[in-house]
């Protein structure tokens, strides 16, 4: 059977269902502290999956991690390495303020920089 890709067809897929260990491993916390959530309505709760069995959606346990992520983040924070467009604006603010300052301090220190380095390693005569 060969099937081919058409952006009008869209896979889906049965919800997963995570058992607490898997819970605990995915979010860090301890079985009391998940279900003292769970108490307080700061965590999904979980479904029953017979007599004596629970599981949690693993999409709502996801959007939990994701949503505790987000909270805890300023949202001029620096994330994966990427400057936020705040901290890029204020940057190039400075820079450009600071333009005429800078390019005179950074000849300055280009001169120094040059004069250092033929301090060290004057031309040598040749022979």
């Amino acid at each position: 059977m060969h099937l081919t890709h058409s952006e009008d067809v869209e896979i889906s897929f049965p919800p997963k269902i995570l058992r607490l260990p898997m819970v605990k491993e995915r979010t860090g916390l301890a079985r009391s502290t998940i279900y003292l959530k769970i108490s307080q309505g700061e965590f999904p709760k979980p479904i029953s999956l017979g007599d004596r069995s629970v599981g949690w959606i693993e999409e709502e346990i996801t959007s939990w991690i994701e949503q505790r992520i987000q909270s805890s983040r300023p949202t001029n924070e620096v994330i994966n390495g990427n400057e936020t467009k705040q901290q890029s604006s204020d940057r190039e603010n400075a820079l450009t303020s600071d333009n005429s300052i800078n390019s005179k301090q950074d000849e300055k220190a280009i001169e120094e920089m040059r004069e250092e380095s033929f301090e060290l390693h004057p031309k040598t005569p040749a022979f």
